[in-house]
């Protein structure tokens, strides 16, 4: 059976003509690999028919906020990326098929080696959180300009096409760009994790929920899980490197700490919650995050060391993690979550934006703006 009816008989979204070419043109085509096919003999179609399920939902959901036509498929390169660019007819994402392999494993890791919390026993679950939040990050860099913003600056390829080396202040400006497109993946998917509403307010957005508060900070620790992973997963560059200022993404660590900021924000203007419970999520979330490390990070390798337990499941080892007396030190997140030196960086990705039109940033960390 080949690729195309194969995905006809699981229902894997069509691509339409624009975004076929776009997919196999030469230029795109080394990057990404083009569009992914398969046939019934690849173990991993199952995972990319589901990815491809929930990508081109979100593209649908975008498309019905106004902006031109934004489709979303999987492409065959291996690489832990996404892109996105824009054609004569709209935009096109590209989720890779490096992404979804990476993603799934990492879940099944997580959801095997950490104790089970809240409906987190599906193994696909953290998979499903990092692809959202991804494909979101793409959205939002259409949604913002940042696509339209490039092409007038910097004609390319792709979104995240190389800089020179030498270009360090328009290296910033594109960092800024990711650090905007972050904070809308994960303020929309933070809403969906937890059920969050958003209404607007005398002071700006305001967040309304059933949730209880006890479900509310498992899942909270189940989106610090999925998030940490992803920005541990992207090529490991959990320091500030000194050369940082010539690439195109800031520094993992400094990715993860935004989020993290987007993540008090988005607790702090939820109706009912006193400013404790508010710190109660918080601290959920950070906890999710060092979870992941141990297991996709350093961390582990030191939890591995102490108890000596080969292979074991953490779950089995007797640590419990919500117990701070028993959790193992973070090796690199939290020594660097909230470092004079990371949230010097984010200063000068903020002293950036002036520089960008006004109207381009539509979500600013650390102030009151989330609209």
């Amino acid at each position: 059976m080949n690729s195309d009816e194969l995905k006809k008989d699981f229902f894997w979204p069509e691509p339409s003509e624009g975004y076929r070419s776009w997919a196999n043109a030469a230029v795109n085509k080394g990057e990404t690999g083009g569009l992914f096919y398969a046939d019934e003999f690849d173990h991993e179609l199952t995972f990319m028919v589901w990815a491809a399920q929930n990508v081109a939902r979100i593209a649908e959901v975008a498309c019905s906020d106004g902006v031109p036509r934004i489709e979303a498929n999987i492409l065959d390169g291996r690489l832990f990326n996404a892109v996105v660019d824009k054609g004569p007819d709209g935009y096109n994402i590209g989720v890779l098929r490096g992404l979804v392999s990476g993603a799934t494993l990492a879940s099944m890791l997580l959801s095997t080696r950490l104790p089970v919390i809240g409906e987190d026993r599906n193994g696909a679950l953290y998979a499903r959180i990092m692809i959202q939040f991804v494909t979101l990050h793409e959205v939002t860099h259409a949604r913002n300009g940042h696509v339209d913003f490039k092409r007038a600056r910097k004609p390319g390829t792709l979104m995240a096409e190389a800089i020179a080396p030498t270009d360090h202040a328009w290296a910033l400006i594109s960092q800024t760009l990711e650090f905007d497109a972050d904070a809308g993946g994960f303020k929309d998917v933070a809403r969906n994790v937890l059920g969050l509403d958003q209404q607007r307010g005398p002071n700006g957005p305001v967040f309304v929920t059933s949730t209880s508060l006890a479900a509310m900070t498992v899942q909270s620790r189940i989106l610090g899980r999925a998030i940490g992973s992803y920005f541990l997963l992207t090529q490991a560059e959990i320091g500030i490197p000194g050369d940082s200022h010539t690439k195109t993404h800031p520094p993992a660590i400094v990715r993860c700490m935004s989020a993290y900021l987007v993540f008090f924000e988005i607790a702090s203007r939820i109706n009912g919650l006193t400013q404790e419970e508010v710190q109660q999520c918080l601290e959920a979330y950070l906890t999710g995050c060092y979870e992941a490390e141990i297991v996709l990070g350093e961390g582990r390798n030191a939890l591995l060391a102490v108890t000596e337990i080969a292979d074991e499941p953490l779950r089995g080892t007797g640590y419990l993690f919500s117990e701070p007396g028993h959790f193992v030190p973070s090796m690199v997140m939290r020594r660097n979550m909230v470092s004079e030196e990371t949230l010097a960086y984010i200063s000068r990705l903020k002293a950036c934006w002036p520089e960008i039109r006004p109207e381009l940033l539509k979500l600013k960390l650390g102030s009151h703006n989330l609209a």
